[in-house]
């Protein structure tokens, strides 16, 4: 009842746009987009887009069309183009762990209490990483590296989140990664930051119909909203503070 008493404005937008108070979309439209991003975010949205629009086609690719390819294009990135352009998603950092792991360890009083637990993080995510490494959180937060850097820093597994998934440790992950987990209750948000790093995306659009450009933009807007203030629900507790 909270996630739709949360999502219901923006559901209604959603309702708005697809009832066809916006411009018909009836072109190709070459979306660029991460991977991770189109996998775990875009993908399980996109299929009532089309079936309200079936006139569009969507080509999901991480490169640009040729120059014989011709419709819409649309480039969802990290970068904005201008100091104008507004993200559409905000997809934050937070920790996350087992609520069995957290319930077998003492009462935390502070945040650094937190970085005496089992740490894990992918090798990839080490400290050259902008948002998902330990080192560049900490940063975050105003403290030292060295709170983090620790010879109890697991660094083995290959993906840190399933690894919290099993019970290893505290792991970093995307919202866009592990809503559902926190949603169903496998994982639990902790409250160690009231500003979590985030990656935010946007949507950078390049020939094609401006109309149909402007409802998809619409869409995504509403969708990457509704997705934002889901989230906040989910995490309750963990992280009460945070202005997502």
């Amino acid at each position: 009842m909270r996630l739709l008493e949360a999502a219901r404005p923006h559901l209604e937008g959603l309702s708005s746009i697809l009832s066809g108070d916006h411009a018909p979309v009836r072109e190709r439209i070459f979306v660029i987009c991460p991977v991770n991003l189109a996998s775990l975010w875009l993908l399980p949205r996109i299929g009532d887009f089309c079936r309200h629009f079936p006139g569009a086609t969507l080509s999901l690719s991480q490169r640009p069309p040729t120059t014989h390819e011709h419709g819409l294009v649309l480039h969802i990135t990290n970068l904005p183009v201008t100091t104008s352009d507004v993200p559409f998603l905000v997809d934050y950092v937070v920790a996350v762990a087992t609520p069995v792991f957290i319930k077998l360890r003492p009462q935390v009083k502070r945040v650094r209490d937190h970085f005496t637990y089992a740490l894990i993080e992918a090798a990839e995510d080490g400290p050259a990483s902008s948002t998902r490494g330990w080192a560049a959180f900490a940063r975050s937060m105003g403290y030292s590296v060295q709170d983090v850097e620790r010879p109890g820093l697991d660094r083995t597994c290959a993906n840190a989140v399933e690894a919290a998934r099993d019970g290893r440790g505290i792991a970093l992950a995307n919202a866009t990664e592990v809503f559902r987990d926190l949603n169903e209750g496998r994982l639990v948000a902790l409250p160690l930051s009231a500003t979590p790093p985030a990656t935010l995306y946007y949507a950078i659009w390049g020939g094609g119909d401006p109309a149909a450009a402007g409802t998809l933009r619409a869409w995504l807007e509403c969708e990457g909203s509704a997705f934002n203030s889901a989230f906040r629900v989910v995490l309750g507790g963990g992280l009460a503070s945070a202005r997502l």
